[in-house]
């Protein structure tokens, strides 16, 4: 039976699946965060012959990219300030690409004539001798866990088949890799939370709840309890923690 899978496995040679199998024990090898990613970056940058690679989580909602969160190597850093700043709105890689593909290069997006007119390309690629990009996206469902872009400048080739499919297959094994830390830091943001401050269990559980945006009405709903329970839990958990407002709990909650 046919699958995209099986073609893609048929493109690659024997060093391929070396390099798949390397990336994945990589990305499951790790339960920091930051240490995961980093690590993640080197191998890609090894298996692709990447120039460079920068990988991006999702923002907190898992809503959109968190362009501040960028972990990368074979990177100019001058240029990462102007790229969270501004670069980042007129991306195509994050404008025009279908919500729906996990992996393009440059020409699944736009014809390379048009690439190389741009001035995101002109102004910030090709100063840093970037000239092609393979982008990967992390997603469960509608979840935007990261994003992943390796690098080659323009006298090496461009992405082939090969790498397409190299990448494609590393699509779900990064994502649950990644979708596994993500949630391993966040119970530990609570545990942390819980030591400092010495919340309660049922007060952590609100607190998840607050940062999750929800209402103290559907947090009653959530966890059984009434909206007059709901609103004494959370005074109590301002007075511990010091924070005045509920915006305040989710950047504490990250902070630690």
């Amino acid at each position: 039976m046919y699958s995209p899978a099986n073609e893609d496995l048929g493109a690659l040679t024997n060093q391929d699946l070396q390099d798949i199998f390397g990336i994945i024990h990589t990305a499951n090898r790790y339960l920091s965060l930051s240490e995961m990613r980093m690590e993640i970056v080197k191998a890609l940058q090894g298996a692709f012959q990447a120039e460079g690679v920068a990988f991006f989580l999702g923002d907190r909602e898992f809503g959109a990219i968190d362009n501040a969160s960028i972990v990368g190597i074979g990177m100019d850093l001058r240029y990462l300030d102007r790229w969270v700043r501004y670069y980042n709105r007129h991306d195509p890689f994050q404008q025009e690409r279908s919500p729906t593909s996990t992996v393009c290069k440059v020409d699944d997006i736009l014809p390379y004539k048009r690439w190389v007119n741009l001035k995101i390309y002109n102004e910030f690629y090709r100063p840093q001798n970037i000239h092609y990009k393979l982008s990967i996206s992390l997603r469960h469902n509608d979840r935007i866990l990261g994003l992943i872009g390796i690098f080659r400048p323009r006298e090496h080739q461009d992405f082939s088949v090969r790498d397409v499919a190299k990448a494609r297959i590393l699509v779900p094994h990064l994502t649950t890799a990644l979708e596994h830390v993500i949630q391993l830091q966040r119970l530990a943001s609570g545990v942390l939370v819980t030591k400092e401050y010495q919340l309660t269990k049922r007060e952590v559980d609100i607190v998840r709840c607050v940062c999750q945006g929800m209402t103290n009405d559907e947090i009653g709903e959530r966890l059984y309890i009434s909206r007059f329970t709901v609103e004494t839990h959370l005074k109590n958990i301002f007075d511990k923690t010091g924070v005045k407002h509920r915006a305040g709990l989710a950047s504490l909650l990250q902070s630690l």
